[in-house]
């Protein structure tokens, strides 16, 4: 597809990350919004299967910044969810979470292109427990190479917008979950093995949000003038626990409930404890130990972000997937 269609077309949404959970929903999204929508993808693999969606297709890496600067050309609004996956290692990290955010930055600022939403997450401030978090809490590193990265990128944002104009808003969700995410599906896995424990104590607050209220809030994010250079939390605004994610995830799942907890030195020590293997032993680390209540209020106010989706309606419409990694896991054991 060349430019000069693409802008004779009109001004598209473009997506980053595309294949990802989060940039997949979003693309759906949108174009069942009727919005046109082009994906940036690092292969040709899926591309199939988003020409035959109706997506624009874009293929190039998050590093290459003369395709980039292309792609961002006539976008109205560049959703940036590209991020290095669970597998990936320290360097891969770095590169792509934080040279690629650059790069983004760098193409937006000659690129004549609408605002860029960046996806971050609130793992910036992980670090706190106890605590009732809002956009203006302190962050920390803490050595974590991802959260790290993050705040790194987030700051780099706010510079470019700071220094060179460029329009940029910055979202924190916390645990984002729904049809097609891994984690979840990692602890029913766990619980359905009975292997689960609780770090700690039952009650650490996790902030979660259903995925397609964080779409919601994206979009709002790319549309809303105010949202020009500030940082949203993104979660379904409750105090859910972890006994009562626990809870009522076995509960749909047909599982015991777990009593067991075990100290944050014993889990640190060894994470197969819980039962978790790798590649989520990291996200599901960062989950179980920390305990955060966090203000959506900045959300509500300049985005008119409202939450739809509670826990108990989130992990139902998320049953069929979860039934569904189940049943391969049972069966990758039987051949295993």
């Amino acid at each position: 597809m060349s430019i000069r269609s693409i802008k004779e077309r009109g001004r598209f949404n473009l997506v980053t990350g595309a294949t990802g959970f989060v940039g997949g929903h979003l693309v759906n999204h949108l174009l069942a919004t009727g919005e046109p929508v082009r994906v940036f993808l690092h292969n040709t693999e899926s591309a199939h299967q988003f020409r035959h969606l109706g997506a624009e297709i874009v293929v190039g890496d998050v590093c290459d910044r003369p395709v980039l600067d292309r792609a961002l050309k006539w976008s109205k609004a560049v959703y940036h969810c590209a991020a290095a996956s669970d597998f990936a290692s320290d360097d891969e990290v770095r590169r792509t979470n934080l040279n690629g955010v650059r790069n983004v930055l760098h193409s937006a600022r000659t690129a004549e292109c609408g605002r860029v939403v960046l996806v971050s997450s609130l793992n910036v401030s992980k670090s706190l427990r106890e605590n009732t978090i809002n956009e203006e809490t302190l962050i920390s590193r803490t050595g974590e190479v991802f959260s790290d990265v993050e705040i790194d990128a987030e700051a780099l944002a706010l510079q470019f917008t700071r220094d060179h104009d460029v329009d940029v808003t910055i979202l924190r969700p916390g645990w984002v979950y729904g049809p097609g995410e891994r984690k979840m599906s990692t602890l029913d896995n766990v619980l359905r093995l009975g292997k689960f424990a609780f770090v700690g104590r039952r009650d650490n607050i996790i902030p979660l949000v259903f995925v397609t209220d964080l779409i919601r809030a994206m979009v709002r994010a790319a549309h809303t003038t105010k949202a020009r250079g500030r940082i949203y939390n993104i979660t379904d605004g409750s105090k859910t626990t972890t006994g009562n994610l626990v809870k009522v995830l076995a509960g749909l799942m047909g599982h015991q409930v777990p009593r067991r907890v075990i100290s944050p030195l014993m889990a640190r020590v060894d994470w197969a404890l819980i039962g978790c293997r790798r590649p989520y032993r990291r996200g599901i680390q960062q989950i179980l130990s920390n305990s955060r209540h966090v203000l959506i209020d900045r959300a509500r106010e300049e985005l008119g972000y409202r939450p739809l989706m509670s826990l108990r309606q989130g992990l139902q419409k998320t049953l069929p997937w979860l039934l569904h990694c189940a049943q391969q896991d049972l069966q990758l054991r039987r051949t295993a």
